[in-house]
């Protein structure tokens, strides 16, 4: 009932989930870890490790893990209130609720249950923390056949180190992605999904809104990876993947057509569109670039009146991608 599905339902929540990292930072003993690419960090309990294909930590010889989400500050009132709800609709379940205070000022509050997984029984213990700016979902799962590994009082006392970081440097956030990015063209990258993607904007929310700020998101599809579409298809293909796009109505095509991108076979789409809920006029490209066994796939959005100047700039960056 609790933990990572808290998330689901927000925008871009499965990217900011699969978003997380892969592999860490070394630290002595009792030093805040912050896994790769994440602003996130705490001291696990002992024997923890940072996870090599979790967004976490992990205690190899016992199966228990930690795991690590970040969400934008502002979904924490939201999480709060459907965890509420939750809890008064289950009033059976047995999970208890206990508010905390972490690092920094912030503050939050941990639900643990005994839920039934894969594994069997498990202790489960999912804190949800809203600190500086962002909204931290930490859940840690112990099977019952091992929950020596760490009591209640390791897990709790390993929650109240959790430490955001001001910001996640550049060079360690393009580290986790499988391709190069040579020139960011002034946008920011917002978050970035070890092995898959990133999410970049030009302005200071990391909740873009595509009234207020532009969006660029470059991403390699693994399950589109083995498509291989054959040059006639590749329209069709292009005209589904931005049909898919959630955000925008009154959709009108204004170009599609093959186009080489980097060297390589692409396509080109361009529209206009409007805002969901504003009703703000916009323009978005979309570029595929098809390789061996890869995707590439750029989307880029922006408000009409702001176009020609962001247009060249997703042009930058798409040109500005190779591989490692």
């Amino acid at each position: 009932m609790f933990g990572l599905s808290l998330v689901r339902g927000y925008p871009f929540a499965a990217l900011i989930v699969a978003m997380l990292c892969a592999g860490g930072t070394h630290a002595r003993a009792a030093e805040v870890i912050f896994p790769t690419a994440l602003r996130v960090g705490m001291v696990p309990p002992p024997g923890f490790v940072p996870g090599q294909n979790i967004p976490g930590f992990r205690h190899n010889e016992k199966a228990a893990s930690i795991l690590i989400a970040e969400l934008p500050g502002e979904v924490f009132d939201s999480i709060e209130k459907q965890v509420t709800a939750e809890l008064q609709r289950d009033a059976q379940t047995p999970v208890t609720r206990t508010d905390v205070t972490v690092k920094d000022g912030g503050s939050g509050f941990i639900l643990y249950g005994r839920p039934t997984g894969p594994q069997g029984p498990v202790q489960r213990w999912t804190m949800v923390a809203h600190a500086k700016n962002v909204t931290a979902v930490v859940t840690a799962i112990i099977p019952e056949q091992v929950k020596d590994v760490a009591s209640d009082a390791d897990i709790r006392a390993a929650f109240a180190t959790l430490t955001v970081r001001d910001a996640v440097p550049v060079a360690e956030q393009l580290s986790v992605l499988p391709f190069a990015m040579n020139d960011l063209a002034g946008f920011r990258i917002v978050r970035v999904e070890p092995g898959s993607a990133a999410l970049l904007t030009d302005g200071p929310s990391d909740v873009i809104r595509l009234s207020d700020q532009p969006l660029l998101l470059v991403s390699i599809a693994p399950a589109l990876a083995q498509i291989q579409p054959q040059p006639h298809e590749r329209d069709a293909l292009a005209r589904r993947l931005f049909g898919e796009m959630t955000g925008l109505k009154d959709i009108r095509l204004t170009r599609s057509e093959p186009l080489r991108v980097a060297g390589q076979q692409g396509h080109e789409l361009l529209a206009e569109a409007k805002d969901t809920k504003t009703e703000t006029e916009l323009t978005a490209v979309q570029w595929l670039r098809f390789g061996t066994g890869t995707l590439l796939r750029i989307v880029g959005i922006a408000r009409k009146e702001d176009w020609p100047g962001l247009y060249q700039r997703f042009r930058q960056v798409r040109d500005g991608i190779g591989p490692k």
